[in-house]
């Protein structure tokens, strides 16, 4: 099979294997959920191994970290230990996209940080308030800390360099910020299924868009090697 048709087809796989999941998430039971969820990130691993790139372990990491953790996520009772999980795909992101960045314009990174922290505290205290003994507070706060991290460096990663690529990467990582406040916002409303479920489609899109754009980045820089 040529490496294009083949490459259309596992393009296809994911959303196919999307549509499965989003299905089940709304119709399914817990295992079936558990096991639909690894479906999409499986065809994305699968992407990562045919491309004729030199594979980053980081990256590797990062795409095995984030099956672990939608297995744990998609259900309540685990929901510490995904975002436990989550929180370390986070910080393997941030190692990969900030030595994408020249050295010269890593300082930049802090203020957009900055930035992004704020507008994550804002949507922390509306969910939270002041209930610190709500048991999913300590380990949002700290992954929320570096969720926005994570913003600043691909936001910095983009406005040093404005290609498609680095544009594709950083859209990935807002469309998967979006979907954490969807997310937050259905913890207030009862009946929040469909919250969650548009929240689950755009964090699947967010993290296809990330890792196309890291192995469009990765193509490029096994080329210069």
């Amino acid at each position: 099979m040529k490496i294009k048709s083949f490459d259309f087809l596992i393009h296809i796989s994911f959303l196919i294997t999307t549509i499965i999941f989003l299905f089940v998430m709304l119709n399914g039971n817990e295992v079936e959920r558990m096991i639909c969820s690894t479906l999409p990130m499986l065809c994305l691993l699968v992407f990562y191994f045919k491309k004729k790139i030199k594979v980053n372990l980081v990256v590797l990491i990062s795409m095995l970290l984030t099956i672990v953790a939608n297995v744990f996520f998609v259900d309540n009772n685990n929901f510490n230990i995904g975002m436990f999980f989550f929180t370390l795909v986070h910080l393997a992101l941030i190692q990969v996209v900030f030595n994408y960045i020249k050295e010269v314009n890593r300082k930049n990174v802090y203020f957009y940080f900055m930035s992004f922290l704020i507008f994550f505290l804002i949507i922390f205290y509306i969910v939270f308030g002041g209930f610190t003994n709500e048991k999913y507070y300590y380990i949002t706060l700290i992954y929320g800390i570096v969720t926005s991290f994570l913003g600043g460096v691909a936001f910095t990663n983009y406005l040093f360099k404005m290609n498609f690529k680095n544009f594709v990467l950083f859209a990935g990582i807002f469309l998967g910020i979006a979907s954490d406040c969807i997310y937050g916002i259905s913890l207030l409303i009862e009946e929040s299924v469909y919250y969650n479920f548009f929240g689950v489609l755009i964090y699947t899109l967010s993290y296809y868009l990330i890792y196309n754009g890291i192995f469009l980045i990765e193509t490029e820089l096994t080329k210069k090697r």
